[in-house]
């Protein structure tokens, strides 16, 4: 959605400056904060609901089924995007669930987060604060959280802290440079996901052909 600036009339051509959808801002905050807690729930039931079905059919301990489960993370993530529209591996997949990944995973990825979170929530924090940066901020923190709870690791008899605290770091500047690159380039989304696409679908590939690891 776009405005006409009246400065600008004067000069000939009018200037277009991107505001936020009317749609997004009217959902508030709280719609804001039910999409996100609506994914990370996502993401935790389905890897426990996998873990759980493991126990269950294989009499696996619970902690070496919550590992098995994540193997698949790229996998069940991708049905997780689907229901609300990967920086990259780091656990190993199995070769089905690297095909998925290259091939199906970062576009869909491309359709919930960077929509979820620079679509909806940012705008709706903008006209909350009044602080472009600091609702940037939020955003980039809270988007960053997110990654702690996929997939979730077992280690030493309880949840793997430490790979949490990894997850997070490691996607947090990535999220800072998209979310940069997103008022750089006028609130434009699809250069933005474009890039991504690019980025996770060429590391995902690597990935899968054994050129990273």
């Amino acid at each position: 959605m776009t405005a006409t600036n009246p400065s600008a009339a004067g000069a000939g051509q009018p200037a277009v400056q991107p505001q936020p959808s009317a749609a997004a801002v009217a959902g508030g905050v709280g719609g804001a904060a039910l999409l996100v807690a609506t994914r990370v729930a996502l993401w935790l039931g389905v890897q426990l609901l996998l873990a759980g079905l493991l126990v269950l059919g294989g009499a696996e301990p619970f902690g070496r089924a919550l590992n098995e489960a994540a193997g698949w993370w790229m996998v069940y993530g991708a049905l997780v995007d689907l229901g609300t529209p990967p920086m990259f591996a780091v656990v190993d997949l199995p070769p089905l669930a690297s095909v998925v990944s290259v091939l199906v995973v970062p576009l869909l990825t491309e359709l919930a987060e960077p929509v979820a979170y620079l679509g909806v929530v940012l705008p709706r924090l903008e006209a909350r604060l009044g602080r472009a940066w600091l609702a940037a901020t939020i955003v980039v923190v809270v988007w960053a959280a997110e990654h702690a709870c996929f997939p979730l690791l077992a280690s030493g008899g309880g949840l793997d802290l430490e790979f949490a605290a990894y997850r997070v770091g490691s996607v947090l500047p990535y999220l800072a440079i998209w979310t940069a690159l997103y008022y750089a380039l006028g609130r434009r989304l699809l250069p933005v996901m474009a890039a991504r696409w690019a980025f996770n679908g060429g590391t995902a590939l690597a990935l899968a052909l054994g050129l990273a690891g």
